[in-house]
């Protein structure tokens, strides 16, 4: 039971930190709270490591390796600029490696507090509560950010003045902290299946929470100027719904808790992926009526936002990245041999600086090239090979499927809209693929 109550101050911690920089437009802002949060899970991996009987570490932690000293090489070969290297790697707000660290340490402690939970009912109880308590101060952190940024709305627009060129790093960690709520939801979602209707009732309200803070995070990213965040939280706003009206199915559950779902009987098989699109169709019209509901009961001014480019109805950030995408050729051709092992600094060396093209396995292809294109493909592979095991059971093949649609659909938006460092995607990688396990001993003191 310690274990989950150090495992939740850390998260309120990480939680902390990406609010205050959301609300202040900050720059490394209370840095000593996101290194507390990293040393206590940090702490707790070192502790599972310790009192392990056997590690297995995956082939896509291996591939992931290889993937990240290739980048470290290339920084240092083609800039050898240690500034680049920790903004890259560690900085608050672009460093992609940090952040997949933070989430695959919150992983590998999910998965000791599923094994906790599923073996005690107090340890079940605990992490119901907590994880309650944590959607709540989600939702208060929402409406104090949404109050201390609309005292700075201009008039004319849905924008606060405070927007210059950061609301990159405000977007970013806005998609963060819904995702992760989204995912604490949904493990308590899987885990009371079999509970008690007093935990249904209380699992309702939390549902409607985290709804109000996916419907809420849309309008803070259309203030802050992130069309990207806006289109990440409506997926997940999407996302949830239909995953949680597919479990409403006794036939799902049923097939859930019986079968081995792989991802071929998931895509491939009539049964369940039937299910499924209708849930999806369902889904849409239900989260299509809430956004018309929340926008005419509040009188949104849909002309005042960013994404309909302020009444314009031209989406200047889809149309400027379907600009660059002329560059590629160029970038590409720079030298004979970037094709094979690009060039982190291409786009500075031909068209100008930050005129890469907009998408995650070009933006690869033109700074780490075909090695790196592989490397990614290659991680990708196993991950999911590995997201899709023997395992079975409403909670295991629940997480499968929201997994496997959640990152289907951040991978979609990263391929048609960001650089290949972009955190939010790398913080799903490393929070949904679990790259090690530990195989404990029959007695643990520390629980």
């Amino acid at each position: 039971m310690i274990f989950i109550i150090l495992v939740f101050i850390a998260l309120f911690l990480f939680n902390n930190y990406l609010f205050t920089n959301i609300m202040t437009f900050g720059d490394n802002l209370d840095v000593q709270t996101l290194i507390f949060a990293f040393l206590l899970l940090f702490g707790l991996t070192i502790w599972q490591i310790i009192i392990s009987k056997k590690i297995y570490i995956r082939k896509s932690f291996i591939t992931l390796i290889f993937f990240f000293s290739y980048f470290l090489f290339k920084i240092f070969i083609d800039i050898g600029d240690l500034g680049k290297l920790e903004s890259y790697t560690i900085g608050s707000s672009g460093g992609y490696l940090l952040f997949y660290s933070i989430a695959l340490l919150i992983n590998i402690s999910f998965d000791k507090i599923n094994t906790l939970t599923a073996t005690s009912n107090r340890c079940f109880v605990l992490f119901f509560l907590l994880s309650g308590i944590y959607i709540l101060s989600g939702a208060y952190f929402m409406y104090k950010s949404y109050i201390e940024l609309s005292g700075y709305l201009k008039n004319n627009i849905f924008l606060i003045s405070l927007v210059e060129n950061n609301y990159q790093r405000p977007g970013k960690f806005l998609v963060m902290s819904t995702l992760l709520v989204s995912y604490i939801s949904t493990n308590n979602l899987l885990n009371t299946s079999k509970k008690s209707f007093l935990f249904k009732i209380m699992l309702f309200v939390y549902t409607c929470v985290l709804l109000a803070i996916l419907l809420s995070s849309m309008l803070l990213a259309q203030m802050s100027g992130s069309n990207n965040a806006l289109i990440c939280n409506g997926c997940l706003l999407i996302i949830n719904l239909v995953f949680y009206i597919f479990l409403l199915s006794p036939k799902v559950k049923y097939l859930l808790q019986k079968e081995i779902i792989g991802i071929k009987n998931f895509f491939l098989s009539g049964r369940i992926l039937n299910k499924f699109l209708i849930s999806a169709l369902i889904g849409l019209m239900v989260s299509s009526g809430i956004l018309i509901f929340v926008i005419n009961i509040y009188g949104i001014d849909i002309d005042q936002l960013r994404i309909t480019g302020y009444g314009s109805h031209e989406v200047s950030s889809i149309n400027s990245r379907v600009a660059l995408f002329a560059n590629f050729s160029t970038q590409i051709s720079f030298s004979p041999i970037t094709p094979f092992v690009g060039n982190m600094q291409v786009d500075s060396l031909t068209t100008g600086e930050g005129t890469y093209v907009h998408s995650f396995f070009v933006s690869i292809f033109t700074h780490l090239g075909i090695v790196g294109i592989i490397l990614i493909f290659r991680f990708l592979f196993f991950a999911i090979k590995e997201l899709f095991d023997r395992s079975s059971g409403i909670y295991k093949n629940g997480m499968k499927i929201y997994k496997i649609i959640l990152f289907l659909g951040f991978l979609l938006i990263a391929t048609a809209a960001t650089f290949f460092t972009w955190t939010p995607l790398w913080f799903l990688f490393g929070l949904f693929f679990l790259p090690i396990n530990f195989v404990m001993y029959s007695k643990e003191r520390f629980n």
